[in-house]
């Protein structure tokens, strides 16, 4: 709060935008302009949010759907937005760890192709190649998706183990489904194996919580 006497800053108007009534049909579609904002999870007053690149119509064609951007409001003062990444599908969601590691996840609903792109916020440039690739229906060979630890801002982040990103998973198999957790190196590019730490047994079923 201001100083007793003193008037608070005024707001920050983060973006201004007609009603969405004009969003094109079909899967992948999304409205113009900015959408999603959150705030950054390991930042202090740092919104998130996601605009997209073809005027939110996966029919049109373009090297890249969607931008990820981020914007310091600290101080009740707006900094000069910060791209983060460019995706090829639609971006559908970040786990902030810190400024050397964070996951955004990209798909497309036509050829359910996932994506995460391990990015370092703070990087002059985005990484060349993606962190993991996959099939959304490949339930067999699924990694899973990266656990999260709670702060005491209520805000979470990713959670690691030494050098590697936890993975939780369903583990799809003719057993059935038995949940896993992995070890995952950050840069798979450097070699590290991944580590799988606990698997569910066939006689029962049990998922991990953190």
């Amino acid at each position: 709060l201001p100083p007793r006497g003193r008037r608070p800053p005024p707001p920050i108007v983060l973006t201004e935008q007609p009603v969405a009534d004009a969003i094109p049909i079909g899967r992948d579609a999304v409205r113009l302009g900015p959408r999603g904002h959150v705030w950054r999870s390991d930042a202090d007053a740092t919104v998130v949010w996601v605009e997209a690149l073809d005027r939110g119509d996966p029919k049109v064609e373009v090297p890249h759907r969607d931008v990820l951007k981020t914007q310091d409001v600290s101080g009740g003062v707006a900094q000069d937005p910060v791209e983060v990444l460019r995706t090829e599908f639609r971006c559908k969601g970040v786990y902030w760890g810190d400024e050397e590691c964070s996951l955004v996840l990209e798909s497309e609903w036509k050829t359910r192709r996932s994506r995460w792109w391990n990015v370092a916020p703070g990087a002059a440039s985005p990484p060349s190649d993606p962190y993991l690739e996959y099939h959304i229906d490949d339930r067999y060979n699924h990694p899973g998706s990266p656990m999260t630890v709670r702060l005491p801002n209520n805000h979470r982040i990713l959670l690691k183990e030494d050098d590697k990103l936890v993975f939780n998973g369903v583990g799809g198999s003719d057993e059935g489904d038995r949940p896993f957790l992995d070890l995952r190196p950050l840069k798979p590019s450097d070699g590290g194996d991944i580590d799988r730490i606990w698997r569910c047994g066939s006689d029962c079923f049990e998922v991990p919580v953190a």
